[in-house]
């Protein structure tokens, strides 16, 4: 429509100064003036755009001003229809540029919009058109650096009116719900275009168009999975698959779509956390499933592929925050296929950390909410025949690692034995099983004692007797020894338990008054060190005391012993020698004054 308005824009400061003109006008401005300037909005910004609205940035910001201002949003339902309306007439494609990206960017906004059936169901063959209209012969798909594509310059407008319709039906195909005679409208024909597309552009230097094909077939491959779950619950999955038209072309040219299996693998490994990643995160997932239980297309993806997979599913299993258990439920649903029904069913690949990982998702079930649906899913890929071998495979390990050790700890095994008693138990709860001064793993090597050649029995059960009433219940380490060595010097024996044959250890036992001998307690240290060094076998803990004795020195002879011996005293120290005295000096001296500095006696000046 030609409105007779000539402008000059010199600069883009100018150009944005005048499309905020066109939309600043009172929403109570009748209708026919508010339809007037929508269609000034767009034909200006149709003129001007190869100019001032080059990149997507640009562009969107232009549209954004019609979208943001008074009249869009009083009258957004009126204005909407307008804008499908003047879509399907005008033939300029510069136009039909601005038309569709407001589309876009409103029902981006307004996803209300995008499920209106009746409003896109007559754009949605011409949005198709546009797609049809893209050869992949004639259009240098190559051409051109990164930036250049990104930015929009040099870009044919077929082009790129071809990549907004692929955007737009992917957003309507993601949010509507087609039933059989909508669905229709896909053929075939169509939809093997699109996966010739996704071969031509897998070498464009911008991906965003290989991107939003892909994402428009796995759309398509949602709804005609939803459109098959209406029909008899007797016709078979095999059945189902074969009328998804989009598994079906899949089928016929599977040597020839490698590039849409490898990107379908990149999109869900670099897919994020905001929301469209995570719905298009479930598509990807869906046409997995069916790839993965449908005879003839299990093996599709390469076995490298697959690793990679593996590790995308072990990561999101694990990341998954519990606002996405659904999520996390269809990845469960795909892995069990993933691993059962192709190559990696015969080619391992991290099998035990996947069971380390399903088992964490159902462990401590008493301390946290596990649903029973993730509990049957879990379930079903742990009854897998991979997972079944592997818990045989860990079971027997460690079996025969138990068997290969049957010999058990003697301290151990009799710690154990003794605790077992009801009286006991409570007090071992409580108890630090240390190594004090009479539980320390010597053994006697005689079963008694020879005082001057015979078996005194009678002196060795008094001896132990001394040592079970020290015996006691201790948390002290192995090097607090000050208790024992206290008790026995009331005693006059020594509470240390060592051979009835060996000398006890240099320099730790010291003579008493009256010949005996006593433990000095503060050299405890010293004690441990030289007792490992005795090649003696190990006494259990709760051993019979019986079979312990005490180290005492033979009684000797008065008569034809020599006095007892005692360690020398220390030698003195040296004498300090004190510094000569300093002379006094006469009255005379002192009032003299010398010819000649006298030194200072410390060597100052």
């Amino acid at each position: 429509m030609d409105l007779g308005i000539v402008y000059h824009i010199e600069d883009a400061r100018q150009f944005s100064a005048e499309l905020e003109e066109i939309v600043q006008i009172s929403p109570q401005s009748t209708l026919t003036r508010l339809d007037a300037a929508l269609q000034n909005f767009v034909s200006f910004c149709a003129i001007y755009h190869q100019q001032y609205l080059q990149t997507p940035a640009q562009l969107e910001r232009a549209c954004c001003f019609l979208l943001d201002s008074d009249i869009f949003n009083c009258h957004s339902e009126r204005l909407s229809t307008l804008v499908i309306t003047d879509a399907l007439s005008n033939t300029d494609p510069h136009a039909q540029l601005i038309l569709f990206h407001v589309l876009l960017l409103h029902g981006r906004r307004h996803h209300s919009f995008f499920r209106s059936q009746k409003k896109w169901s007559e754009l949605t063959p011409h949005l198709m058109d546009h797609i049809y209209l893209v050869d992949i012969e004639h259009h240098a798909w190559n051409s051109g650096s990164s930036n250049a594509w990104r930015s929009g310059m040099g870009v044919p407008i077929e082009l790129r009116l071809s990549q907004l319709s692929v955007r737009i039906l992917y957003e309507v195909c993601r949010v509507q719900k087609f039933n059989r005679e909508r669905l229709e409208v896909f053929t075939d024909t169509f939809i093997d275009h699109l996966f010739d597309l996704v071969e031509g552009t897998r070498d464009m230097p911008d991906e965003t168009m290989n991107y939003c094909l892909i994402k428009l077939i796995i759309a398509l491959n949602e709804q005609f999975m939803v459109s098959s779950l209406n029909t008899s619950e007797d016709v078979s999955k095999e059945k189902h698959a074969t009328d998804n038209r989009v598994i079906r072309i899949l089928l016929r040219r599977l040597g020839s779509s490698k590039t849409f299996g490898e990107n379908l693998i990149f999109m869900l490994n670099r897919a994020d956390g905001s929301p469209e990643d995570r719905c298009m995160q479930l598509l990807v997932l869906k046409i997995l499933y069916l790839l993965f239980t449908t005879s003839g297309t299990q093996e599709y993806f390469y076995t490298n592929d697959l690793c990679v997979l593996v590790d995308v599913f072990i990561r999101e299993l694990v990341d998954l925050d519990e606002e996405n258990e659904s999520l996390r439920h269809t990845y469960l649903r795909v892995l069990h296929p993933l691993l059962t029904q192709t190559q990696l069913r015969s080619t391992p690949y991290k099998r035990p950390q996947i069971l380390r990982m399903l088992e964490s998702l159902i462990s401590h079930a008493q301390i946290r909410d596990v649903s029973p649906t993730m509990k049957r899913l879990v379930e079903r890929c742990l009854g897998g025949a991979w997972a079944l071998e592997l818990r045989r495979d860990k079971e027997g390990a460690a079996s025969s690692s138990a068997s290969s050790n049957p010999e058990l700890d003697t301290q151990s095994a009799s710690t154990l034995l003794h605790a077992s008693s009801p009286a006991r138990l409570h007090t071992l709860k409580d108890m630090k099983f240390s190594k004090s001064v009479d539980v320390l793993p010597l053994k006697a090597k005689d079963s008694s004692t020879k005082v001057n050649g015979h078996h005194d029995s009678s002196q060795r059960k008094a001896k132990s007797k001394v040592t079970e009433q020290n015996r006691r219940v201790s948390n002290e380490s192995s090097l607090s020894l000050v208790s024992i060595a206290g008790a026995g010097a009331s005693q006059r024996s020594s509470a240390f338990l060592i051979s009835s044959t060996d000398p006890p250890p240099v320099g730790l036992l010291h003579p008493d008054s009256d010949g005996s001998h006593r433990l000095d307690s503060f050299n405890t240290l010293a004690l441990v060190r030289s007792l490992e060094s005795i090649a003696t076998p190990p006494t259990p803990i709760f051993e019979d005391p019986a079979s312990l004795v005490i180290y005492q020195e033979p009684e000797q002879d008065t008569k034809s012993s020599s006095p007892p011996r005692y360690r020398p005293a220390p030698a003195p120290p040296a004498r300090r020698r004190k510094p000569p005295a300093i002379p006094p000096r006469s009255t005379k001296a002192r009032n003299a004054t010398p010819s000649t500095p006298i030194p200072s006696p410390l060597g100052f000046q």
